[in-house]
């Protein structure tokens, strides 16, 4: 009688440990699918002022003619010391863009985000938001005129004075 009783306590704990095996297996594929594939998506186009808004992929302003050769940076944390440039597009002929954005559970989890976009001959636009779902495109309007701040100009000393 105590002979079942002790397989009855090895066969516990080793089930246990498969079922939790195949589990975090399932949750680490899962993550890592989440974060492979995430890819910022959106439209630059011509206004009368300059600006970025995460919009519906349905807006009508995504359909009209773009501006094709600008720089899209795209940075996690934007507001910290620790920010991190997570990918750099450039808009096509149609002024669409995509930047893929290698971060676990991009566009599910809340990502802080900062992107910039930057052509000669346009004055230059920037932005803060949280990563946007995969449903959402970020429209990104540029005013004509000079370019006041070029991307990439940022050193060590104004960083020290805006978080200081």
């Amino acid at each position: 009688m105590n002979r079942p009783r002790t397989n009855a306590r090895r066969r516990g704990p080793r089930r246990s440990r498969i079922a939790l095996a195949l589990v975090l297996g399932a949750v680490t594929t899962l993550c890592a699918a989440c974060g492979s594939g995430y890819q910022l998506r959106g439209k630059v186009i011509e206004g009368d002022i300059s600006f970025i808004a995460v919009v519906s992929k349905d807006d009508p302003r995504l359909d009209g003619p773009g501006i094709p050769g600008v720089t899209v940076v795209l940075v996690n944390d934007p507001n910290k010391l620790s920010k991190e440039t997570l990918g750099t597009g450039i808009s096509d002929g149609q002024g669409d863009f995509s930047i893929g954005a290698g971060l676990v559970g991009a566009g599910f989890f809340r990502y802080d985000a900062g992107v910039t976009a930057e052509r000669r001959g346009y004055e230059y636009a920037t932005s803060q938001f949280n990563l946007p779902a995969s449903d959402r495109r970020v429209l990104i309007m540029l005013r004509p005129g000079s370019n006041g701040s070029p991307i990439g100009e940022s050193d060590a000393w104004s960083d020290y004075e805006k978080f200081r």
